[in-house]
């Protein structure tokens, strides 16, 4: 899709807005993170997979030696462990891993602005899309948990390509796209994943219905059953991460 002058200054409007909610919660002197959980948690785990590599160079490790007196690392694999995000982050051992996430967590979230605005203009008018993009911005799941909890969004621009993949699914167009969101989604949260892999079915029951105007039971079945295996083959593709993490649960742990 071409964008206009206006879709690009509305882009760079609401990116504007939220770079300055980012200044003003930060003030130049504060992280753009919690003081709890995010400190301890959100950028510490993810430092020490990195420095595992490093370390080991075993890209799929199975010990974590100094995470108390030695654990399972797929204990921590809620913080990403394969995420796609965290992963990236191996290619730059000179940036500090609190610097890291704080970027990533804000352009995370432009990029799922972006892609929602882009999204909402193939639907509706310009003034709508923005609109609709700045009550997105600012619904308080994300941009309270863009600081707080960066697994609760991160995985969104993965979520919400995945919704527009549907659509080119539907018109016969770049079909696989489905399965590398759905996948790229799962291994960033494996967690939100399921309730994402259920709006995403959901979607693709709504856009089915939207291109066949004399649905049948029979059709409904075949064409189903084709996009389910779609997502079916992202979930199993996401097994090297999803199976140990299982392991380690039905474990006790």
């Amino acid at each position: 899709m071409k964008l206009s002058k206006k879709n690009i200054i509305h882009l760079c409007v609401l990116t504007g807005i939220y770079l300055l909610f980012v200044l003003a919660l930060t003030r130049f002197k504060y992280a753009y993170g919690s003081e709890l959980d995010w400190g301890g948690q959100h950028y510490a785990i993810p430092d020490y997979f990195r420095k595992l590599f490093y370390k080991t160079g075993d890209f799929f490790p199975s010990f974590a030696p100094n995470i108390g007196c030695g654990e399972n690392i797929y204990n921590l694999s809620y913080y990403g462990l394969y995420s796609p995000i965290i992963l990236f982050s191996y290619l730059l051992p000179f940036v500090k891993m609190s610097t890291y996430i704080q970027i990533v967590s804000i352009i995370g979230i432009i990029a799922s602005l972006w892609i929602f605005y882009i999204w909402m203009r193939q639907k509706f008018t310009d003034n709508t899309a923005f609109a609709l993009s700045f009550v997105f911005l600012f619904s308080a799941p994300l941009i309270f948990h863009s600081h707080r909890h960066i697994m609760f969004v991160n995985y969104m621009p993965f979520l919400l390509l995945g919704f527009m993949a549907i659509e080119d699914y539907f018109e016969g167009k770049r079909k696989y796209m489905v399965t590398l969101w759905a996948f790229l989604m799962l291994m960033t949260s494996y967690f939100f994943a399921v309730s994402g892999l259920a709006a995403m079915a959901v979607y693709g029951v709504y856009r089915w219905l939207k291109i066949n105007e004399k649905p049948t039971f029979k059709k409904f079945c075949k064409d189903g059953t084709a996009f389910a295996l779609r997502l079916i083959l992202a979930v199993i593709m996401a097994c090297v991460l999803i199976l140990p993490t299982l392991h380690c649960m039905l474990s006790g742990r």
